[in-house]
């Protein structure tokens, strides 16, 4: 029986099998370096343990939980929306609030530059103010000088009237001595003559000067004024080149 030959329909498929497993054995094989092999092998740790974590819950639960995981992300997505709606309102009311910040310091701006000219007028007020303070005072003084002269005129005339003949001959009073008082005496006239020509030109001075500028606070009074001018005409002693003390010389 060993003599027979094989049947044909046995003799092709050795050959297939031969050739087929002589086809995988003919690819090369290269072992892996350390490294891809490390790698691979913790590739298939997680794997193995990402596969462990699926099949310990069912798939119903897996789609609560990613049901919930969605809607919490929604929620966040709307909460996000919210606040850079509120940031842009604030963005909006930090844009009127510059707007109004800027008109704002443009009325200031305006209202400085006014302030500016009126205190530019405040001091050129202020300058003819001097001024007329100083011709106030002036007038002061020269009307202040020019009542003393009239006082002192009137009171050297009631004590002078009895300077007289008969009472220099009844006190024993010498013609030398009755010279020399008389010669005071007209010194006396001629210095309260002079006093009141000069405070009578500084009068119409001061007259001239209230007509020029009528801004002046002392001389532009009418009742000020008016005093001038009686001065100047003097209506009770005469001209103003009267001498009080003229009628003993």
């Amino acid at each position: 029986m060993d003599s027979h030959p094989p049947s044909p329909t046995s003799q092709p498929s050795s050959p297939r099998s031969d050739t087929s497993s002589h086809q995988y054995s003919e690819v090369a094989t290269e072992p892996l370096p350390p490294s891809e092999l490390r790698m691979f092998n913790e590739h298939m740790t997680r794997r193995k343990h990402f596969l462990s974590d699926y099949e310990r819950y069912n798939p119903i639960q897996n789609m609560q939980a990613l049901a919930n995981h969605v809607f919490d992300l929604s929620e966040n997505v709307h909460r996000v929306g919210d606040e850079v709606a509120v940031s842009r309102r604030m963005l909006d009311m930090v844009g009127s609030h510059q707007r109004e910040g800027n008109h704002n310091l443009r009325i200031i701006g305006e209202d400085v530059i006014g302030l500016e000219r009126r205190f530019t007028g405040l001091e050129t007020k202020f300058t003819g103010l001097e001024t007329n303070i100083g011709t106030a005072f002036l007038a002061w003084i020269f009307g202040c000088i020019y009542t003393t002269a009239i006082s002192l005129s009137y009171l050297f005339r009631r004590y002078t009237k009895g300077f007289g003949k008969d009472f220099l001959l009844s006190h024993n009073i010498t013609i030398e001595s009755r010279t020399y008082v008389q010669y005071l005496l007209i010194y006396l006239s001629l210095a309260f003559a002079w006093l009141r020509c000069f405070s009578d030109f500084s009068v119409c001075f001061f007259v001239f000067l209230s007509t020029c500028f009528p801004r002046s606070l002392y001389i532009h009074s009418l009742v000020t004024r008016d005093r001038c001018w009686k001065w100047f005409w003097r209506e009770r002693s005469g001209g103003w080149t009267a001498a009080p003390l003229g009628w003993v010389v």
